[in-house]
């Protein structure tokens, strides 16, 4: 479902969410060309776990007056993470001084609540949620949320989700099919496709992590199979590197390694330095046990790089395919990551340059007018839906 050209130029939408990463800049540009108005609500600046600066690029950006406290994200096989809970208080106040069209309201907490407290008040509002979940981050939420996403559910318009893993999710919340929408994430990724496919010398076997270095990204276990794979092969040299921080980096610095394997640590870097970077090594590696996406997914691939993947990310579910620009294992079964590491290793470099091709045409069309296609056809669903 397209929208036809022109036909958002009267519409004033405001969109709520914690803060604006830069990946998400590209996006909310578009939509604001796009839009008679369109207005950011946002909880924060920045979070304090974030090492991203606080821009908001020329977007029409309001911090509402918002109470945050740290709490832990309980995740799949008994790791838990630091997140943050944000309580925008003054969102009512903000929507009626706004009035909108249209609300996208970003997840299912406490400004989605209000949301829909305002949409009773001003029924001609249309309500969107923008649910950025999978299967796989979704597991252990605790009953009290199931309980408040089955009533955000039972008076939403609409809710459009990163991918199928999030669909299939939703499916189980008193809300209709039809209702149900798949936008990808995405960003700019023309600094990323601008580069050359041609990788030479160590570049073509070199492996590169970006992210945060966090214990549910399981690189420790990841290294551990590079490990095992280089004593198996010892006349190969192999070479990995890390662009980011956090926790794990120091268990990371301080593993036992085979001679023949060396890693490189970048720290953080900005994000105009990564397509650079990416240009010098031949595979991404996410090994994620939970990710309701993972941008970087569609960074490496439009960077030429095939992708060594976790099924547990929903980019690496909806965007590889396993043989053709990439390589899919479940991080948990290490023979699997076992697998597929060696596969990569073992592929000759016609055969690489090959699926360097198919990774950077896998994802050219997921650009940002692409996606606010998309964001734009369900905002036509819900006022279509309403007039009729």
């Amino acid at each position: 479902m397209l929208p036809s050209a022109g036909a958002h130029a009267q519409l004033r939408v405001v969109l709520l969410t914690n803060f604006v990463p830069p990946y998400r800049i590209p996006v909310f540009l578009e939509l604001q060309r796009r839009l008679k108005q369109f207005r950011v609500l946002i909880s924060t600046r920045m979070e304090a776990d974030r090492p991203w600066n606080p821009e908001a690029g020329g977007i029409d950006v309001v911090v509402q007056r918002s109470f945050t406290r740290k709490t832990k994200w309980n995740q799949p096989r008994g790791f838990s993470e630091r997140t943050y809970l944000h309580f925008p208080y003054d969102t009512i106040a903000q929507l009626i001084r706004y009035r909108p069209d249209v609300i996208i309201s970003g997840e299912f907490g406490f400004r989605t609540l209000n949301s829909v407290f305002y949409r009773f008040l001003f029924r001609r509002t249309r309500l969107i949620v923008w649910a950025t979940i999978s299967e796989d981050t979704e597991r252990y939420r605790s009953q009290l949320r199931v309980a408040v996403r089955e009533f955000i559910c039972r008076h939403v318009d609409a809710i459009f989700t990163n991918g199928r893993s999030g669909v299939r999710y939703l499916e189980r919340f008193p809300i209709s099919r039809q209702r149900l929408f798949i936008v990808p994430q995405t960003t700019d990724i023309s600094s990323f496709s601008a580069l050359g496919s041609h990788r030479e010398g160590g570049q073509v076997y070199r492996m590169i992590y970006s992210g945060r270095l966090l214990p549910r990204k399981q690189l420790v276990p990841f290294v551990g199979v590079l490990r095992n794979w280089c004593l198996e092969n010892p006349s190969r040299q192999v070479e990995m590197w890390f662009v980011g921080d956090g926790p794990e980096r120091e268990a990371l610095e301080t593993i036992s390694l085979a001679p023949n394997l060396r890693l490189q640590f970048f720290g953080s870097v900005s994000y105009a330095e990564l397509p650079a970077i990416y240009g010098q090594c031949g595979a991404l590696v996410i090994p994620t046990l939970a990710d309701e996406w993972a941008l970087v997914v569609n960074e490496g691939l439009a960077a030429g790089m095939p992708v060594l993947g976790s099924s547990y990310s929903q980019a690496v579910q909806d965007l590889v395919v396993d043989g053709e620009n990439g390589w899919v294992y479940r991080v948990d079964h290490l023979e699997e990551v076992h697998e597929a590491v060696s596969k990569f290793l073992a592929s000759d470099e016609p055969t690489l340059a090959a699926m360097r091709e198919r990774a950077r045409a896998s994802v050219l069309h997921l650009t940002p007018a692409w996606v606010v296609d998309r964001i734009l056809g369900v905002v036509d669903f819900t006022r279509e839906s309403r007039e009729s």
